[in-house]
């Protein structure tokens, strides 16, 4: 059983299938990245319910707030995979059960070259749903504005094409 909020958790959602995961909870506050994980096989995680925990949590967003939400979700010998960035110190909230409770936490926030070929692999086993990702094509022109509207959570992957 795993958790894994997107948009980057939509990669993590389909590398958890590849490799034989199946019973994947997602949540996430954006409907339509929620449809989007449902559609790649994924059941819809209430965004901070606490009544349910898991053996693995993949954080893919970067929030504080989620990665101590992670926290208090997974399971005693279980892990949470810290997949998301954020460049702004974390201190875990005080009052969460962290000391009593044995788990892994790890950082994983790029892979080394030898992960590029099973990524394209991985790549190409579900380009269809990959597909569904790229939501605009734009030119330069077109940066600032999609841009916006991606850090809105209005575009899941835009592409910049060049002329």
């Amino acid at each position: 059983m795993s958790w894994a909020p997107v948009p980057v958790g939509l990669g993590v959602v389909l590398a958890l299938r590849a490799l034989g995961y199946n019973d994947i909870h997602v949540a996430d506050p954006n409907a339509t990245r929620l449809t989007i994980a449902q559609s790649f096989g994924a059941k819809a995680h209430p965004v901070g319910d606490t009544s349910q925990r898991f053996a693995l949590i993949m954080e893919c967003s970067g929030a504080h707030a989620a990665r101590n939400l992670g926290i208090e979700l997974v399971l005693p010998r279980g892990a949470l995979v810290l997949v998301g960035e954020n460049a702004a110190p974390w201190t875990i909230e005080e009052g969460k059960v962290f000391r009593r409770k044995d788990f892994y936490m790890i950082r994983t926030f790029y892979f080394p070259v030898s992960d590029f070929e099973p990524n394209i692999e991985l790549l190409r086993k579900f380009k269809d749903e990959y597909r569904v990702l790229v939501d605009g094509e734009f030119g330069l022109s077109a940066l600032p504005q999609n841009f916006a509207r991606f850090a809105r959570g209005e575009l899941i992957k835009p592409v910049l094409a060049l002329d």
